[in-house]
């Protein structure tokens, strides 16, 4: 009578770690399919890490929002259905079926979720355009890469003289905007400065229809959710779409060094601005920020111009601007070591731009903690050659704490042992201690286990 029991059980821990994995994915069918692709291989194995093999952690449990829980629980409520149909056949049908039983939960659930959305969307977008009737400028940030940054620069600018509200985090989906609008966005705010994320043509679209921005900026494409999009030309007609959801006489601005900005359509009824990166060197020499970064300070500096805040003003604020969390935060740790926090970070240009620095500093021990970049699709292989180069050819040291791409990061580094495949964070830790000392610098790029990050914080 116990082992009907314990298959419950395992029912049960099935369930969490099938909630877990869509949630870590937003719920969404293309980045969970590309994961379990990418990290799986094939059907087989995929089927039994969310079945048999799942991983029983603490860490790898879904945060406790209401749609994991109703989600969860109809799929249990279903499991049992097929579990007491009373035999030893059904039992094991009940235990092989929980990725189909969720699959279906999530559809069953859809038309209400769907519903619910598209009210708060509503409500949100009437909001704004209200607002927008007294006085509120509303600024769309989108692009492959530094999106936070300069939002978080450009908040910092425009507070210096006129109330700000922007979107916290890395919120910058259509429902994380509609919340925050409806939660947070008044009557009191000049500026609302909005990120937009997107991983398929469209979506850009749908937050514009929310927002109604009056400025747009495009920070940068690259090939970042590559795999989602399906295609180069894709991403690029992605990020357009926030231009096309200006007004008439809009600005936009756009960063010029990107390598797909000539791509860019251009609408002959906005005023388009180009920024570079050797622009403000006067007024942002004396910035305590890493200068591959200073570039997301500039449309931060155009819009405050374009609203008549004072350069002496500007020249103060840009003086106390602070770096976003986990955003190459620099601070002394674990045996008085150098550490870099960038493990924010999750696109090929920013990677590239912080090795590079890395490369830049004087001390002569450098290492590398990181987890390979997803979502990149055929692209994959040859970007993770080419980083394992400039590990190489910059006497880097790197424990990469995931086996996606490592070894094409180790090909492309002529498989120097200095590049180490360590998926064990205990193991890493231990590694660590043996490699930091004073005249270390470590650079942390990714998502890599929180216990590692917490190690490199102690001093």
């Amino acid at each position: 009578m116990l082992i009907p029991w314990l298959i419950l059980l395992k029912i049960l821990q099935q369930l969490l770690y099938n909630v877990y994995l869509w949630q870590l994915k937003e719920y969404r069918r293309d980045r969970f399919f590309e994961h379990i692709q990418r990290t799986q291989g094939n059907f087989l194995k995929a089927y039994l890490h969310l079945t048999l093999l799942a991983p029983i952690s603490p860490q790898k449990l879904p945060r406790p929002t209401l749609k994991a829980v109703v989600v969860l629980f109809l799929s249990f409520f279903l499991n049992i259905v097929i579990f007491f149909q009373g035999n030893l056949l059904w039992l094991l049908i009940a235990l092989l079926a929980t990725p189909v039983v969720f699959f279906l939960a999530l559809l069953i659930t859809f038309p209400i979720e769907w519903t619910i959305r598209q009210f708060v969307y509503h409500l949100a977008s009437q909001k704004v355009k209200s607002l927008q009737t007294n006085g509120l400028t509303v600024i769309g940030i989108t692009g492959s890469y530094g999106k936070t940054s300069t939002k978080a620069f450009m908040f910092q600018l425009l507070s210096s003289q006129f109330p700000t509200l922007m979107t916290e985090k890395s919120i910058n989906t259509p429902l994380g905007i509609s919340l925050a609008i409806l939660k947070n966005l008044d009557s009191s705010h000049r500026f609302f400065i909005v990120e937009m994320g997107a991983y398929r043509r469209g979506e850009i679209a749908e937050i514009g229809r929310i927002i109604h921005p009056d400025i747009g900026v495009i920070t940068g494409i690259g090939s970042q959710h590559l795999a989602l999009f399906g295609s180069q030309n894709d991403i690029i007609k992605a990020k357009s779409e926030l231009l096309q959801s200006l007004p008439k006489k809009g600005l936009a601005i756009i960063n010029k060094d990107s390598a797909h900005q000539t791509e860019i359509p251009r609408d002959k009824n906005l005023e388009i601005v180009y920024y570079r990166k050797d622009e403000e060197r006067a007024l942002l020499q004396e910035v305590e920020i890493p200068t591959f970064l200073r570039t997301n300070i500039i449309p931060g500096l155009i819009i405050s111009r374009r609203f008549k805040i004072s350069e002496t003003k500007l020249a103060v604020a840009a003086s106390r601007l602070k770096i976003p969390e986990r955003t190459m935060k620099t601070f002394i740790g674990h045996n008085k070591a150098t550490i870099i926090d960038d493990s924010f970070t999750a696109n090929e240009d920013g990677f590239m731009a912080a090795l590079e620095h890395l490369s830049s500093l004087s001390q002569q021990k450098k290492i590398v903690v990181m987890t390979c970049l997803i979502e990149l699709g055929d692209r994959s292989g040859e970007i993770h050659s080419r980083i394992g180069k400039v590990l190489r050819r910059n006497s880097v040291t790197a424990l990469v704490t995931s086996e996606d791409f490592f070894k094409e990061i180790k090909a492309g580094a002529s498989g120097s042992d200095e590049i180490r495949l360590v998926k064990n964070p205990d193991e890493a830790i231990k590694m660590l201690r043996d490699l930091i000392s004073e005249d270390a610098v470590v650079l942390i790029e990714g998502r890599v286990p929180q216990k590692i990050i917490d190690f490199l914080k102690n001093k």
